[in-house]
């Protein structure tokens, strides 16, 4: 099976990135949640309505909160951001607010 996921706009407001290495975050930010997405998708696949060949327009994963004691990583997000996603893929859309490693 064939899955292609576009993430068309994320949004991250409010989150301190480490000042000074926003491009290098973003990319590491970018690099995370490819990965990791694939490794969920590969691993747990998608709920049953996907897998049966619906497609959807737009889903909006759960929001996530960022530690406020430190600044996140771009690596780090990128993680909690694919698990957010593939969660809303497999039903779990309405999951409580995840937490930011």
């Amino acid at each position: 099976m064939k899955i292609r996921v576009h993430i068309d706009r994320l949004v991250l407001d409010g989150v301190p990135l480490p000042s000074g290495s926003s491009g290098l975050e973003t990319a590491r930010l970018r690099s995370a949640v490819e990965s990791e997405l694939a490794k969920l998708l590969a691993r747990s696949g998608l709920g049953p309505e996907l897998a049966a060949g619906r497609r959807l327009a737009r889903i909006d994963a759960p929001p996530l909160q960022a530690a406020s004691d430190r600044p996140a990583t771009g690596h780090g997000m990128g993680q909690a951001i694919a698990h957010s996603v593939h969660g809303a893929l497999a039903g779990a859309g309405a999951v409580k607010k995840g937490k930011m490693p």
